[in-house]
């Protein structure tokens, strides 16, 4: 959180398997409801947008979940959980989920993204939304600071 208010630069979490990226999700999450703004939690399945979303009702706040496979495509809560690919097919139809400004928006398992290729869902996903909030704040958080090839995410 000091980090997010000190810089506008994106902010990695990088924390191995097991040490609670869960719970820091709910927390950001949290904080930015708790000042009466709206945040978004990106990840690529359903059984982790499911678990990000269980743990956060159970500790904070009921959120939207916002996701095909698990048959929700709820967004009008201050807290939303999200696959990108429901996400972006909702966007490209114009749903009014493309309206929402978020001020914050977290990626769960960033080691996923390629940030440099503004042609990948993800960074059509946040290009289409920084468009919207040219403030809004970007969390990554990863265990694995690698990509599939072995190039660092950092950078």
């Amino acid at each position: 959180i000091a980090q997010l208010k000190k810089s506008p630069d994106p902010v990695l979490i990088n924390a191995s398997v097991s040490s609670g990226k869960t719970f820091m999700v709910a927390g950001l999450m949290d904080w930015i409801e708790r000042s009466r703004r709206n945040s978004i939690c990106l990840t690529m399945s359903s059984e982790l947008v499911e678990q990000n979303s269980d743990c956060y009702a159970e500790f904070c706040n009921k959120p939207s979940v916002f996701c095909s496979k698990l048959g929700k495509k709820n967004y009008r809560l201050k807290s939303v959980f999200a696959t990108p690919q429901t996400l972006w097919a909702a966007i490209k139809r114009g749903h009014p989920i493309s309206e929402k400004y978020f001020s914050l928006l977290l990626v769960d398992e960033c080691h996923n993204i390629n940030s440099g290729d503004d042609k990948t869902t993800y960074m059509k996903i946040i290009n289409h939304y920084k468009e919207k909030n040219p403030n809004m704040r970007i969390v990554w958080l990863t265990g694995t600071p690698f990509r599939g090839k072995g190039g660092s995410i950092l950078g």
